[in-house]
């Protein structure tokens, strides 16, 4: 019988194969590496249902990103049950039901809030970079987890379609693009804990009101919209796939406490 480590890696060689969105296997394999981790143990006979409850509710996140994870993990087991004949560890786990979607509210994020948050950063952890680009792309964290040098255009000053707005954001891309090369033997789920950790520690430091990563990258769309960019540009650099997701954020921008910062008016841009 295979060990854990290795059935995982087997599974997610399929999911590859069935050329699932690049996100998606992202999140696979980031879940599923994670839950190898956290387990910490060869025989899948050994498994039991509460280390993968231990591990699900370890992270504080929304209901649908659990909702995701717990499918993601199901799915992995369901196929190792179809190989080996042991009992599934996760038959009497039940992903929550699907909650309306909240509200987006945009959090008083301004250029100065961000410089001061970096200050508090400890450059060994990569957070401070990751925050400077968040803040001036919009990215999702998984997607700075998953970021190569191709993805930049120099030229164009673009980085996975989105525009880099000025030539200081692409040398934060490079700082942390050369980062993640350092720092290549640790897993997207360790690099995520590290970077989630620095950013609420700056918060404490700085004694601001609580600011996610998410929080950033809405106040960067947010930003876009006050600018007035066109809802099909602002899509396409947000990565935002449906029409009802950008309306919410357009909703969210009618917000009166609402305060721009800088950003796009001292520095050079080639929008």
């Amino acid at each position: 019988m295979k060990k854990l480590r290795t059935l995982v890696s087997e599974y997610l060689k399929l999911c590859k194969k069935r050329k699932l969105s690049r996100a998606y296997v992202a999140e696979q394999t980031r879940v599923l590496e994670g839950m190898v981790s956290w387990i910490a143990k060869d025989d899948i006979k050994e498994v039991q249902t509460y280390e993968i409850y231990d591990f699900i509710e370890m992270e504080n996140r929304a209901a649908f990103t659990k909702i995701k994870r717990i499918n993601i993990i199901k799915g992995f087991w369901n196929w190792v049950c179809e190989q080996y004949a042991i009992k599934n560890p996760t038959a009497r786990i039940i992903p929550p039901a699907i909650p309306d979607r909240q509200d987006i509210v945009v959090h008083n994020v301004t250029t100065e809030l961000i410089e001061d948050l970096c200050s508090e950063c400890d450059p060994n952890t990569g957070a401070y970079h990751a925050i400077k680009t968040v803040w001036a792309c919009g990215f999702r964290v998984e997607q700075l987890l998953h970021l190569a040098l191709s993805d930049v255009d120099e030229h164009k000053m673009l980085v996975l379609g989105a525009p880099i707005p000025d030539h200081h954001t692409l040398e934060q891309i490079h700082l942390l693009l050369a980062y993640m090369v350092r720092v290549s033997k640790l897993s997207s789920f360790q690099l995520r804990r590290v970077w989630t950790d620095e950013l609420s520690s700056a918060v404490k430091a700085v004694g601001c009101e609580p600011v996610r990563f998410l929080d950033i990258r809405n106040a960067c769309i947010d930003r876009w919209i006050r600018e007035h960019y066109s809802p099909k540009s602002i899509m396409s650099w947000a990565g935002i796939k449906t029409t009802k997701t950008l309306w919410r954020h357009y909703e969210a921008a009618d917000l009166e406490h609402y305060v721009p910062g800088p950003l796009y008016k001292d520095y050079e841009t080639t929008l």
